[in-house]
């Protein structure tokens, strides 16, 4: 018998991208394709949590999952507004994005471009199954 329950995954973000989101400006959420992210399939749903004192939340649909094998090749294919990054080269996109996902990581899992668009919360409501969760619904320690 197939599965085929729609899954929420949890993603932070920094309060930046959390806003170009909401605003509808980037609409491509940028993460290296490792275990977490090869679970998720188009149509499941993120719980987009902002990384700040008092965490605001966003649910998100997933439209689209494309592959790159670097950060560098991803940016090439796209427009830099659509990742949140308008104004920066592809190197600088790569560059920016090293500093979370070193290249050593990037080359053992490839990255991953995600189609998103935000949906209101009670679209999801009957979901069952939540992954990815993880105690850090809490802000990040600032040092």
């Amino acid at each position: 018998m197939e599965n085929n329950e729609v899954k929420v995954h949890e993603l932070k973000v920094q309060p930046l991208y959390f806003d170009l989101v909401l605003a509808g400006t980037k609409d491509i959420e940028i993460r290296t394709y490792d275990e977490r992210r090869q679970a998720m399939n188009v149509g499941d749903y993120i719980k987009f949590i902002s990384i700040e004192d008092e965490p605001r939340v966003a649910y998100l649909q997933i439209l689209s999952l494309d592959l790159y094998p670097t950060f560098r090749d991803l940016a090439d294919n796209y427009d830099k507004k659509r990742l949140g990054m308008e104004g920066k080269t592809s190197f600088q996109v790569a560059e920016t994005l090293s500093v979370f996902y070193p290249p050593e990581v990037q080359a053992k899992y490839g990255v991953v471009a995600i189609g998103i668009k935000v949906v209101p919360e009670k679209e999801i409501t009957g979901t069952t199954r939540s992954i990815g969760v993880h105690p850090a619904t809490k802000p990040l320690k600032k040092d």
